[in-house]
């Protein structure tokens, strides 16, 4: 039996060939895999297709793709149920939006901790049910299902480079982040200097008209002499 036999593994949502949001608590190539799948999907489909112990589900309507990755035990109607209602939840976060200037992965803050309430619940609550979405439940289950050649979806280059695309934008995110930060810890700094020394010149200032004016008067008589 598979670690990931009665789970949900990953989930993905996309737009044509680009990732906008993922979600996974596990380390392996789900999302490599998922992402070169999106290149077999054509528009205002829906279909399960098994991945070696896996089973990879999706609904596509108006070039959006909602996926799940599942173990092979995972009832079919609670992923089918998952795919729709984060479809729901991110329409409804979303109306209107075409996404077409969004930068792969550019929901990631965004959407993600929906897409990670979600995922928890249905892991947590693999017998949940919802008769409203009975019709799509049937049309998925009686559809043959897809087998997969991993291999040919694992190794494939461009979805590698995607990959990397992805590393690489965390990593200038991460590092434009660290540079305002920075930045502005170095800002606060200055202003701290700057407030310290006029600080002091002004205690100086008070200081030395205290030193005089006990000296020659408050008025400046002596200098008046």
């Amino acid at each position: 039996m598979s670690e990931f036999d009665d789970i949900i593994v990953y989930a993905l949502i996309a737009k044509k060939e680009k990732p906008l949001v993922e979600y996974s608590n596990y380390v392996g190539t789900f999302n490599t895999l998922c992402i070169n799948y999106l290149k077999k999907i054509d528009d205002n489909t829906s279909k399960a297709a098994k991945v070696d112990d896996l089973v990879l589900y999706y609904i596509n309507e108006n070039s959006l793709t909602f996926m799940v990755l599942t173990g092979k035990s995972y009832p079919k109607t609670t992923a089918i149920g998952f795919l729709d209602s984060i479809q729901k939840e991110f329409l409804s976060t979303y109306p209107g939006r075409d996404f077409d200037g969004e930068l792969n992965f550019g929901l990631k803050d965004e959407f993600q901790p929906k897409l990670k309430l979600k995922f928890d619940y249905y892991n947590e609550n693999k017998d949940v049910s919802d008769d409203k979405i009975g019709k799509l439940k049937e049309q998925m289950i009686s559809m043959n299902e897809e087998i997969l050649n991993t291999s040919g979806l694992l190794d494939d280059r461009s979805a590698k480079i995607q990959i990397l695309d992805k590393k690489a934008d965390e990593l200038t995110d991460n590092s434009r982040t660290y540079y305002r930060q920075s930045k502005r810890v170095k800002n606060a700094e200055r202003w701290k200097k700057i407030k310290l020394y006029i600080g002091l010149g002004v205690a100086g200032l008070i200081i030395i008209y205290f030193i005089i004016g006990f000296t020659c008067g408050f008025a400046f008589q002596c200098a008046r002499k």
